[in-house]
């Protein structure tokens, strides 16, 4: 078996009929680095480990299971006042294909976001780190989870690490976050009219307190886990335990209406 990571495929210029060859990518088809649609492609994966639910493997950045952590119900439980400032964005890619930015300059015009990262008006002196990118909860409410590209079932890694904060991410995507995350753990720019009426929300709920500790109960019920360990398990049982298949034509499966443009602008 050979697991292929999106631009990997290019390094082979021939393909074992002998060999179970497995697509990889937890990237959108538009960042994915392979054109599914090319003749060589037709016909040479057996296998697919992806975010996209009907791949062989399901392979999503985070997941959620039952059971909240002590040290989060405290944190949600006790906090009655709170100086943190609204939101936070960090981006390092300035022009994408969802226009995020052009959402987010709208947002600008009502509400005040600190935006991080080489796309910043502080250049190289607004870069947030790891430990910066960490500890967000510590000093914001909200955070700009915008997708870079409107793709069916994509979810960046940011979304979960941001929920897994004392935070609560602001989602910008074509993912059902519902199938995803628990009933009032975020908030979706698609249940907003405008990049106005969005921001006047947040403000509503920077400015009370007991409704907005409301997006953070979720904690006292569930947990975030990471699930790779899981998956290599999956991907080896099913190697062992399945009939070789393969993907005819994969460019259909991979790139077919799988990405659309912004709904504003």
């Amino acid at each position: 078996m050979i697991i292929f990571h999106t631009g990997g495929v290019e390094v082979l210029k021939k393909r074992n009929p002998k060999q179970l060859y497995v697509f990889f990518s937890l990237e959108s088809p538009i960042h994915a680095n392979i054109d599914g649609y090319e003749e060589r492609y037709k016909s040479f994966f057996n296998l697919t480990m992806t975010y996209k639910r009907d791949s062989d493997i399901f392979f999503p950045y985070g997941e959620m299971k039952s059971g909240g952590k002590i040290s989060d119900k405290k944190a949600t439980s006790s906090r009655s006042k709170d100086d943190r400032k609204l939101a936070a964005w960090v981006v390092s890619h300035c022009e994408t294909q969802s226009q995020r930015e052009k959402y987010v300059e709208e947002m600008k015009k009502w509400i005040p976001i600190d935006q991080y990262g080489k796309c910043s008006a502080w250049g190289f002196w607004g870069n947030c780190d790891e430990d910066c990118f960490n500890n967000l909860g510590t000093n914001y409410k909200f955070y700009l989870s915008f997708e870079n590209s409107l793709c069916k079932e994509y979810v960046t890694e940011k979304f979960w690490r941001i929920l897994a904060q004392n935070l609560v991410p602001v989602v910008l995507g074509s993912a059902n976050y519902t199938d995803l995350a628990p009933p009032h753990s975020f908030i979706n720019v698609q249940d907003f009219e405008s990049p106005e009426h969005l921001s006047k929300y947040l403000l509503k709920l920077h400015k009370n307190q007991t409704e907005y500790n409301k997006y953070l109960e979720w904690k006292t019920t569930y947990t975030i886990v990471s699930s790779v360990s899981q998956r290599m398990c999956d991907l080896c049982e099913r190697v062992h335990n399945s009939e070789k298949k393969v993907y005819s034509h994969f460019g259909d499966w991979w790139h077919k209406d799988a990405c659309t443009g912004p709904a504003w602008g």
